[in-house]
């Protein structure tokens, strides 16, 4: 089907293209399996020779097929489109792995700072504990620190 078909906001048609970029083909994105992402502007950044590799560099998305679903006829993972309102896509009916959904993650976690209790014990003089439970999640925590 066209994009006209189920997507009837040309606002929504000029928003995409300047996300995706302009060798994406719109009309098509989304149709049948196929990996519509590779030629998108996120895919074009290539950061993978970078070591360690950034957050939110793993673009192994860009190369998996894709389609857009119905999700109340589809039986394998499937997630709303951040692209295109009430649309859904899966990797999965394509015989893939989603790797976008992972990589979107990331993106959300960049930049923000973590505040975790790591559980350990080696010998007790250096392990870290907290006086409420081994799985406490509050400021009781003593004992040894890890950067990550």
């Amino acid at each position: 089907l066209p994009v006209s078909t189920y997507d009837n906001n040309a606002a929504s048609e000029v928003n995409q293209a300047s996300i995706l970029g302009p060798a994406v083909d719109l009309e098509n994105y989304g149709l049948n399996c196929y990996p519509h992402d590779e030629n998108s502007l996120d895919c074009s950044d290539d950061c993978s020779s970078i070591v360690p590799l950034p957050v939110g560099c793993d673009k192994s998305y860009c190369t998996r097929s894709w389609c857009y679903v119905d999700p109340e006829n589809c039986r394998v993972k499937n997630d709303r489109s951040i692209y295109r309102e009430g649309r859904y896509y899966s990797y999965a009916s394509c015989g893939e792995l989603d790797r976008f959904t992972v990589y979107q993650r990331l993106l959300q976690l960049k930049g923000k700072t973590f505040r975790v209790g790591y559980n350990s014990n080696s010998g007790g003089w250096k392990g870290s504990y907290n006086s409420d439970s081994h799985f406490a999640i509050n400021d009781g925590w003593t004992g040894p620190t890890v950067e990550f």
